[in-house]
């Protein structure tokens, strides 16, 4: 019987630097804790050319005995790993289409003159004029605080205390 790891709940996670779990599971199957990965799609595994290649080099070295995925069916045969070289590859293709669709989108907001980011504090995004507008709670404090920082009177930690106080806080 196969000891399994499951990255389905890790699979969201962006960046390989910031994957902390997929990492972990990379060094489990390593050192023998794990031979088998549990994923929903190919393409929650790998979406850069390191993380596709690091999972192939697994198979061929032996320590991935299994995968199994609900929507994909793999095989260790040498078709079987091919065919899951081109699923990474087209994964690979999705995000870096998508890199370049949102950095698109973010030049043509700025060309329209639009903020092209969430909003800064004391604003609101309007889903109805889809335009950032004053944000009610908040603004008023926020530019006082602005403005007196700028003036000499007030510092960055006295800015938080005050914000703070006003129940102006961030996530």
């Amino acid at each position: 019987e196969l000891d399994i790891v499951d990255i389905f709940t890790e699979s969201m996670t962006a960046k390989a630097p910031g994957r902390k779990v997929f990492n972990q599971m990379l060094n489990a199957l390593k050192t023998g804790e794990a031979d088998g990965i549990i994923a929903w799609n190919p393409d929650r595994l790998a979406r850069n050319s390191k993380d596709g290649g690091e999972i192939i080099y697994l198979i061929d070295q032996g320590f991935i005995k299994d995968l199994k995925f609900p929507t994909y069916m793999y095989d260790s045969s040498p078709h079987g790993k091919f065919n899951l070289s081109l699923a990474f590859g087209f994964s690979k293709l999705f995000i870096d289409n998508l890199v370049q669709n949102v950095k698109r989108g973010i030049r043509e907001k700025i060309k329209r003159g639009e903020y092209p980011g969430l909003p800064p504090r004391g604003y609101i995004n309007n889903p109805k004029t889809r335009a950032i507008d004053i944000d009610p709670d908040c603004f008023d404090i926020v530019k006082t605080s602005l403005e007196r920082y700028s003036l000499g009177a007030i510092s960055i930690p006295e800015i938080r205390q005050l914000l703070f106080e006003h129940g102006v806080t961030s996530k």
